[in-house]
Formats: C-alpha cells, structure tokens, sequence
C-alpha cells in the first residue's frame, strides 16, 4: 500500500520496539509500541530491506490528525508481519548509499503473512537456517482486515484473501531483482494500489 507521506506515524501491537525478523525477535517483548515511519529505516552503511515487525496483532498508520488505517490480523491466519517505510522496495534497492535515496513523497506500507529470516549468523554470508526459510512445497494462505478511520468518523472496511501454491525458494529480499513472485509479500499483488485517504 502507498500512502501520502504525511501519514507519517505507526503503531503497533506485536513485538519490537525494534525491528524484527523470523530469526532476530528472541529478544522483542509482545507489546504497544509507535514511533515515526522514517524512525523504521535502519542506518545501515547500504540500504536494504529493514523495519519489519514480526507477530504483528493490529497496527496503525496515522497522519498528525489521527486519521489513517488500521490493519488488522484475521483469526485464521494468526499474527502477520508489518512494515511501514518512506521508501519503496524500488528505491532502497538502487540506493548504494543512504544519501542516493530520494525524498520523502510516500509511506510504502506492507503486509504479509510471513518472511523468511535475515541469517548472516556470522560476517561471511552463513546462509539462513532451515527453520526460518519460508516451506515453499505447501501453499500458503494470508488473510488480513484494514479499516479507513478519518476526522468525518466514516470507515471503510475491506479484507484481503491471498494464497499461492507456486511460492519459489530464495525469494526473501529482493524479489524484484530475482524475477521471483513473492505471495508473503502483499505488495507485489497489490503493486498499483495506491490509497487516497
């Protein structure tokens, strides 16, 4: 989902305060947390894929006012996996360094059912471990609730049903790069949804 920037604000009930990842959330506490969206992009010396939020039960993403989104889990498919970033998976991805990413226009929002982990248990690319890769011979199915909230009080209600049988091994995090479909990653279903609110 693409939101004007001025929705700039998050919370979230799930695990953080940090981000968090299949395989980096042994430290988070299940909690209340918000912060600004541009405080989820990570300082690292290339951009890349950063500000995940695992076991996401609800989050928000707000302008200054209080009017915004809320995403909602669905009871059959459990807590989900949220971002919300200033930038597009695009832009960090040809972003070599923080200072070549672009202005702010937009909070890119994205919701999934699941990633797989970051690995990198060591400085030399150790490759993730198996229990964190996402099982690529079973289909997956996501199910998540969003709700339109604005200073009129009118809300406007949908929900999103996405399964796919042909999930691809090594798909994580550059789908785009790897021609890969990426159906945990409701941002390639979704690709030209852009919200006005």
């Amino acid at each position: 989902f693409k939101f004007n920037a001025d929705y700039d604000r998050l919370q979230w009930y799930g695990l953080g305060e940090q981000e968090t990842y299949a395989d980096r959330c042994k430290g988070a506490k299940l909690g209340i947390y918000s912060n600004k969206v541009k405080d989820n992009v990570a300082r690292y010396m290339v951009p890349q894929e950063c500000g995940a939020k695992c076991g996401v039960r609800w989050a928000r993403v707000t302008n200054r006012a209080g009017d915004g989104m809320l995403f909602e889990m669905t009871e059959e498919t459990g807590p989900m996996v949220f971002s919300a970033l200033p930038y597009t998976p695009h832009e960090i991805e040809n972003a070599m360094h923080p200072y070549e990413l672009p202005p702010v226009h937009y909070t890119v929002v994205r919701v999934a059912k699941a990633q797989m982990g970051v690995g990198g248990d060591d400085s030399w690319g150790a490759q993730t471990h198996p229990e964190y890769l996402l099982q690529t011979d079973k289909t997956m199915q996501f199910s998540f609730v969003w709700e339109r909230r604005g200073e009129h009080r009118s809300i406007i209600t949908g929900s999103l049903q996405y399964s796919d049988p042909d999930l691809k091994a090594g798909c994580r995090l550059l789908p785009r790069r790897q021609g890969c479909r990426f159906p945990v990653n409701i941002r390639c279903s979704l690709q030209d949804c852009r919200w006005r609110l």
